[in-house]
Parts: structure tokens; C-alpha cells; sequence
């Protein structure tokens, strides 16, 4: 057992060592007191990604001599479900995949958190799967703070149904709800290969920008594009961002607009990125309007949280990049937070939602919680 110091709610990365030295990292979630669904008005709920921490963890717990990761698994695997602990060690802290880069992605987040109070509650993927609509609705704002890849379809159906009602959702990062993943009673996280977006649940359909590229070694600027500020004023409040504006950087994996973008999408920033197989496609920071107001702004950029605070992007467009950063937290914590009820077509049964949760709940994820730091006292 590990006993931690209180700390304010957040992602952290937690190193054990033992006699010889030998050091292991993993993440930590730190969560408030105070339970999930039940937020002071103007909360926002942050959540991160632990599914997919686990789907990309080099740990071999059965001992195969192959890491227990679905990226272990060769072409001709790739129509048999992909099987990970639910629960286990995590991969030696040298090794720059999975939890150890979300963390280091989403690490200026938790900076930026700490400079100013902020009501916020924080959890993860699976906290949220298991949450009721008339939870979630009760949140001002949601932001998905990580590399959110493999979710449970519960919780696509959720944050769905939540946008429809008039949410505000932000994603920081990008290659969100791409593949589904379900969590068995004997402790594994499975992923049939084969089911990948569709029609019914894309990451286009959900996010209005969905995934495109990754692992390119340039690093081109956003663009800040015509019409942006007109279709969401106040991202651009208080900046002297306009049309040709440079912002952040596209960096490691990015979305982009495609065939199952909603019609209704804005295009806010693009950037030229190139293609592993020869040519050139955009990753487009997007805005999608939802139904009943609100909507959902998607980063499109794994990296984009460090660019924000890296030495290594150039002044203006860090500067870009953080004031966009602070509105969309301003307009995200301005959300009602009484949304109304859920409609049959966008929402989970009852029952369903409940026997997901007991299942995503039965064997606790490795987090903390503390009440000596309140939401907005950060």
C-alpha cells in the first residue's frame, strides 16, 4: 500500500522505487471528496483517458514474452479480440507510449489548473461510463484532457446524449472515440479489432473533427481560418486573432474533417500535415453546434496542451494557443448545468446505464480522493 500526501484533484505521475533503485511509473487520478453527478453549479468535469492507458501498457503480466498492449499484435491478429489487464502494473517510465506520453501531453493542463481557483472535478473514462444522463447533465462543461482512443460505447451514448441537450464539451487533444472497448467480469479490457467507427458512432459524428494521421516529423502551425471568430466569438474574446493568425503546432496525432463530419461543422484553424503514404491531408480545430446550443470544440491535436507552455513553439503562436486554452475554459464553465431531460434517442435505458456501472465499478481503478481541497479551490 502507497499512502498518499493530499493533493489538489488532478493527473499525476506517481514513481515507485525499490531497494535496488529500480524505479516503475503510473498514473494517478486524484479525485475530490465530493461524489460524481452531484456538482456545485459552474463545475466542470475533466476526465481522463484510463481505457486507453491500459490498452497501450508494455507490461507482459501473463508472461507470454509479448506486452500485454493491442499494439503487440501483428496484421495477421487482426480479426480476434484484443485483450488487456484491467488492472496491473504499467510499463517501465523510459519507454514513451501510452500513459507515460498522455501524461506528459496533459501535464501543462494540470499547471495551468493550479494558477487560478477553478471549480472542476475530475475523473476518468470509467467513472463517467457509469454515470446516469441527469448526472452528467448536471456539469456546466465537460473537457476531455487526454488521448481518449477506446471508450466503452456507453460512454459515447452518454457524452452524446449529453452534447444534444445542450452540453459544452472540449476536447484538448485529438483520435478521440475511435475504437469501442468492453470491460468483462474477469478483469480485461477487449477490443474487437473490427469495430471501428461507424455510421451510428464515429469520432466525426460525435467531435465534428475525427482522426486522420499521426507520428509525421514536421510541425506546422495552425491557421486560424475566415469566419472562425464569427462562428465562436468568444474563443477568439480578447485576442488579436484573425483570419492567417498562426496558433500551437500539429504534433504526433490529429483529427481532421471527413465524410462523417456533421454538415454543420465550422473549420476554426487548419493545419498541412503530411501523410505516411505520400501527399498532404488538414487537421482542423473544429466547432460543432449542438442541437439545443452549446456544442463540442475539438483541439485536434494529442499535443496541443504543450503548446501551449513549450519553449519549443514559437512565442506568438504559444501565446495563440493559451488564449484559446482560457476561453474555451470560460465558456465551458458558463454552461448551465441544468440541461433537460434526455430524449429516448439520445440517451442509455435506466437500466442499462445502472448495469454498466456496476460492472465498470466492481473492481476500483487505481486512484486517490481527497476533501481537503474543494472543486473551486485549486
Amino acid at each position: 500500500h502507497i499512502t498518499v500526501p493530499p493533493l489538489p484533484p488532478g493527473s499525476y505521475r506517481l514513481v515507485v522505487r525499490d531497494a535496488d533503485e529500480n524505479a516503475r511509473a503510473l498514473p494517478l487520478i486524484v479525485r475530490t471528496g465530493r461524489a460524481l453527478g452531484q456538482p456545485k453549479p459552474g463545475t466542470v468535469l475533466v476526465l481522463f483517458p484510463y481505457l486507453t492507458w491500459r490498452g497501450y501498457n508494455q507490461w507482459d503480466g501473463d508472461d507470454d514474452g509479448r506486452p500485454d498492449t493491442w499494439y503487440a499484435y501483428g496484421a495477421d491478429e487482426t480479426g480476434l479480440p484484443w485483450r488487456v489487464e484491467y488492472l496491473g502494473p504499467y510499463q517501465n517510465p523510459r519507454v514513451p507510449a501510452g500513459a507515460e506520453r498522455d501524461y506528459a501531453n496533459t501535464a501543462p493542463l494540470m499547471a495551468w489548473l493550479r494558477e487560478r481557483p477553478r471549480r472542476v472535478q475530475v475523473a476518468t473514462d470509467v467513472d463517467a461510463a457509469g454515470m446516469s444522463p441527469g448526472g452528467l447533465a448536471r456539469y456546466s462543461g465537460i473537457l476531455i484532457a487526454g488521448h481518449m482512443e477506446y471508450v466503452p460505447p456507453e460512454l459515447y451514448d452518454l457524452v452524446r446524449g449529453y452534447r444534444d441537450r445542450g452540453g459544452r464539451i472540449a476536447l484538448l487533444s485529438a483520435n478521440g472515440f475511435y475504437r469501442h472497448v468492453t470491460v468483462t467480469d474477469d478483469g480485461h479490457v477487449v477490443a474487437d479489432p473490427r469495430r471501428l467507427r461507424s455510421a451510428e458512432r464515429s469520432d466525426f459524428g460525435l467531435l465534428g473533427s475525427g482522426y486522420v494521421t499521426c507520428c509525421f516529423a514536421t510541425r506546422p502551425a495552425y491557421v486560424v481560418q475566415p469566419g472562425a471568430k464569427r462562428a465562436a466569438p468568444w474563443l477568439f474574446r480578447g485576442t488579436r486573432l484573425g483570419p492567417g493568425s498562426a496558433i500551437g503546432q500539429a504534433a504526433t496525432e490529429v483529427d481532421g474533417v471527413g465524410p462523417l463530419t456533421p454538415p454543420q461543422t465550422v473549420i476554426l484553424a487548419a493545419a498541412t500535415v503530411p501523410l505516411a503514404s505520400g501527399g498532404t491531408t488538414r487537421s482542423t480545430i473544429t466547432f460543432l453546434p449542438g442541437p439545443r446550443g452549446g456544442g463540442v470544440l475539438n483541439f485536434a491535436n494529442v499535443a496541443f496542451l504543450r503548446s501551449t507552455a513549450s519553449p519549443g513553439v514559437l512565442a506568438p503562436r504559444r501565446r495563440g494557443a493559451r488564449a484559446m486554452l482560457d476561453n474555451a475554459w470560460t465558456w465551458l464553465a458558463a454552461g448551465n448545468g441544468t440541461l433537460p431531460p434526455p430524449d429516448p434517442e439520445v440517451s442509455l435505458p435506466k437500466v442499462e446505464v445502472e448495469n454498466q456501472a456496476k460492472r465498470l465499478r466492481r473492481t476500483p481503478i487505481p486512484s486517490t480522493s481527497t476533501s481537503t481541497t474543494s472543486p473551486g479551490t485549486r
